[in-house]
């Protein structure tokens, strides 16, 4: 009988070769699916967390409720003493600094006069500090683009498409004009040591990074 069934089916495609493929096409469309979403899912949150907001994020009250003006006013400070209470305490976390700002990118001509300048957003991390994870979790390395990582302070890394919008490159000269921390303004001017590209489209169409302590230094200079 059961000899009899399976030639059954085998002669008859309708009843075997077709509903076989249909079973097969549907679980490979789903696990195809399924693998691509789940995939988009963790690459998105994986670059979130790396190069914007950490997986835990320690912040003042009064800054978590306007974070999205990046309200540096409000910002922690004594960030030193927290930073090693944090590691004390949670030793599992890999605990780092950053500074998030905004300003505008100046670039000068031979004579000192604008040549070109854009709006960019700016990140500050640990680049200098012996044993420092932020080159490893930004991965600035396989990132760089063009020219080296920062390597003294005054350099910094811009992004690769928008270094090419203002027609400079490693070795150029700009100025940073941005708010302090006290609602004044502050200019200072960088080395563009590199230029990177991470995939991001929000961070290569302008952003720069810079050492945390020439931010500090800036965002709290008086002008």
């Amino acid at each position: 009988m059961i000899r009899f069934l399976c030639l059954g089916l085998w002669r008859d495609r309708s009843r075997s070769l077709f509903p076989l493929l249909t079973v097969i096409m549907g679980v490979m469309l789903t696990v195809l699916m399924f693998s691509w979403i789940m995939g988009f899912a963790a690459d998105f949150l994986g670059t979130s967390a790396r190069l914007g907001s950490g997986h835990v994020a320690v912040m003042s009250r009064a800054y978590a409720d306007e974070k999205d003006q990046l309200p540096n006013d409000l910002a922690l400070t004594g960030a030193g003493e927290l930073s090693e209470r944090l590691r004390r305490d949670f030793p599992s976390f890999s605990w780092t600094p950053r500074i998030r700002f905004a300003g505008l990118l100046d670039v000068p001509d031979e004579n000192g006069e604008t040549r070109a300048q854009g709006p960019a957003g700016g990140l500050a991390v640990d680049l200098f500090s012996a044993g420092s994870p932020e080159p490893g979790i930004l991965d600035l390395g396989p990132a760089l683009v063009r020219g080296t990582l920062p390597r003294q302070a005054g350099e910094i890394l811009l992004a690769d498409a928008f270094a090419a919008n203002l027609g400079i490159g490693p070795g150029a000269t700009a100025t940073l004009i941005t708010g302090t921390m006290h609602g004044g303004m502050a200019t200072a001017n960088f080395t563009v040591a590199g230029t990177f590209r991470f995939g991001a489209p929000a961070m290569d169409r302008g952003m720069k990074i810079l050492d945390i302590a020439d931010a500090r230094a800036d965002l709290k200079a008086q002008a």
